[in-house]
């Protein structure tokens, strides 16, 4: 099974589904599926997430180990056998002869060593270490072997090969085994998540605009007819440019109702076109 492990992934959910949709139109495979990780931690929205890639085709429904914002971590299952593939990435600490680059080795060792020593079932792991693994595989004294992308980033012109993947025990035989910390996926439009509510993290869709969506909107008729992903994205702006956001969608969704051609300037007009002219459907019917 190919799987692709991507970081840094953005967290607003129509940018999402529009990545998806047009990879699994690019790669002409309708079998692909995509899970992402949680865009909350400590009830705090954060800028960027994890996701999994992989060929859904011959694979039961996916689950997943619950790990924060830094891993995401998948239980996959076909006729071969149940095994974990998780995409991480470590927050940046210090760049090499930094002040504080020991500590991120020290805490790049820790996750290293937690993960290549598990015995219950086989598990690949893919990411970005955010230290030299030159400098991790000296510390980590660890036998499982580290397979690097050399020269991944360039930061201040120094190149670094901090990408890595790694993998450890074996395919587990049982496919009816269940992990201890197992937990379901759900498909939200397309897209695997933790749940339905994954969208605004512990707060409810009126919470979430009162926090995250700026003042101006908060009674405009617009903002009201926007489905959740729609809101979730728009959160995920910066208030300053929100406003004109929700004008650009807007626009969009007439252009379309219109029959004239045009070129979508965002993302978010394309994801939020078809929502629109669902709800207008279901408001004249």
């Amino acid at each position: 099974m190919r799987v692709v492990c991507m970081q840094e992934f953005p967290v607003q959910p129509l940018l999402q589904q529009d990545f998806f949709l047009q990879l699994r139109r690019n790669a002409c495979q309708p079998a692909l599926q995509m899970a992402v990780s949680t865009a909350w931690e400590a009830q705090q929205l954060v800028g960027q997430c994890n996701a999994v890639v992989w060929d859904g085709s011959s694979c039961e429904r996916p689950a997943q180990v619950p790990m924060g914002s830094k891993a995401l971590r998948l239980i996959l299952r076909n006729i071969l056998g149940t095994f974990d593939v998780m995409s991480f990435h470590l927050p940046f600490i210090d760049s090499p002869g930094g002040p504080r680059y020991r500590d991120g080795v020290k805490e790049a060792v820790g996750f290293f060593q937690r993960f290549s020593k598990e015995p219950v079932r086989g598990l690949i792991a893919a990411g970005d270490f955010n230290v030299a693994v030159d400098d991790l595989k000296t510390e980590a004294k660890c036998s499982t072997p580290l397979a690097a992308q050399p020269d991944s980033a360039v930061f201040r012109g120094r190149r670094l090969s901090i990408d890595a993947c790694f993998a450890s025990g074996s395919v587990h035989p049982d496919r009816e085994f269940v992990g201890e910390h197992e937990s379901p996926l759900v498909e939200v439009e397309g897209v695997w998540r933790s749940s339905n509510a994954e969208f605004f993290g512990t707060n409810d869709r009126d919470t979430f605009i009162e926090k995250h969506v700026s003042k101006t909107l908060h009674h405009d008729p617009q903002l009201w007819r926007l489905g959740d992903a729609a809101v979730a994205s728009l959160g995920c702006w910066p208030f300053a440019e929100q406003v004109k956001e929700v004008s650009r969608m807007f626009r969009g969704s007439a252009a379309k109702s219109s029959g004239k051609k045009r070129k979508l300037n965002n993302p978010l007009l394309s994801a939020y076109a078809s929502e629109s002219d669902e709800t207008s459907s279901a408001e004249s019917e």
